[in-house]
């Protein structure tokens, strides 16, 4: 792998065994933000150009119509394309892992899904699978709906922010232990639903399109979190946080924005580090901001928190949603 001559958009050029010899092209995402359907775009159309034989982008998060570029590339530039999903251990320092399930990337197409009409403004959406790409043994393995850990609909979606409507979670053991636990009579259709493929009946919102989020063996806890209501890459919304370094006005673009659960508005902050210089001075900026939002009491209730160590981000979001630091 190395830098291309003369680019415009390409971040790195390879050479891949079995390739024929001929070189791919790779376009790197923004550290703080999702790659957009221009980078791709562009780096496509440079990617075509110059006869390379693939394009791969590689990303923390994309956002929705640069995937859909993405899977129509080779028809709509003349470059066939893949989306290589980045862990966010790229950038923790010293967090790297070598286990199966801590690839640094991961490939995985796009979720299978009908979306059924039923009756005049009734809808219902079943998850038929999921295609995953194994780094490990270097296949692509096909699972069914019902061999995914976890699904969600969004039924009125924004294009920025997910928000959970339905959750569903086929593949687990759990529901006999917990009926079990319950010790109550159940309607078996309860526990069909929570573990089924298909949602139940939803009348189209406003927005006029879904969303389906589809948790794979490598999804991380923030998903999980049932005191999370809902959450958002800080990428392209314009929330900034100033601050002067060096008699120098500056922003900061925090990582996340996570909605807790609760029916009060309350808010966290989520920044994900690895090294930076200027830890320390943003996470000042950014406390500062939170008690000076706090103060209006006009905005519900924001907390902040830095976290270099991933494992732990389950147990941050805990006390912010309990009130502490």
């Amino acid at each position: 792998m190395r830098p291309p001559a003369r680019t415009l958009s390409l971040s790195a050029e390879a050479v891949i065994d079995g390739n024929e010899g001929r070189p791919v092209a790779i376009v790197f995402g923004p550290e703080n933000g999702a790659v957009s359907e221009a980078m791709v775009f562009e780096a496509a159309k440079e990617a075509s150009a110059k006869e390379y034989s693939h394009l791969y982008v590689i990303g923390f998060a994309i956002q929705p119509d640069a995937r859909r570029l993405v899977e129509d590339c080779e028809r709509a530039v003349g470059v066939p394309a893949t989306y290589a999903q980045a862990s966010m251990d790229l950038i923790m320092k010293d967090l790297l892992k070598n286990l199966r399930s801590s690839q640094i990337f991961s490939v995985c197409g796009l979720p299978d899904v009908r979306i059924r009409r039923e009756t005049k403004n009734g809808y219902r959406v079943e998850l038929r699978g999921l295609d995953v790409f194994d780094p490990v043994e270097m296949n692509s393995d096909h699972r069914d709906g019902q061999d995914v850990p976890a699904w969600f609909l969004d039924t009125d979606y924004n294009g920025l922010c997910f928000h959970v409507c339905q959750a569903f979670f086929p593949r687990t053991s759990a529901w006999a232990a917990l009926k079990k636990s319950l010790r109550g009579e159940f309607d078996e259709s309860v526990w069909a639903h929570l573990s089924g493929t298909v949602s139940t009946l939803f009348e189209a919102g406003g927005r006029g399109q879904i969303a389906v989020k589809v948790v794979d063996d490598r999804g991380n806890d923030l998903d999980r979190h049932d005191l999370v209501h809902s959450f958002v890459k800080n990428a392209g919304l314009g929330f900034s946080i100033p601050y002067l370094h060096n008699g120098e006005h500056r922003e900061y673009l925090p990582g996340f924005i996570v909605r807790l659960a609760g029916s009060d508005e309350r808010y966290l902050i989520l920044e994900t580090k690895g090294y930076d210089p200027l830890k320390e001075v943003k996470e000042q900026a950014a406390n500062r901001w939170v008690r000076a939002v706090n103060g209006t009491a006009a905005f519900g209730s924001w907390s902040y928190a830095m976290v270099s160590d991933m494992n732990i981000v389950a147990d941050v979001v805990t006390r912010a949603a309990a009130g502490s630091s």
